[in-house]
């Protein structure tokens, strides 16, 4: 669900940043 948000929100850089970057970091 996480990497939705992130590949939903990438312009953002904020909400999907922290998500993406717990589950790709």
């Amino acid at each position: 669900m996480s990497t939705a948000l992130g590949l939903e929100l990438p312009e953002d850089g904020i909400k999907p940043c922290e998500e993406v970057d717990l589950e790709v970091g």
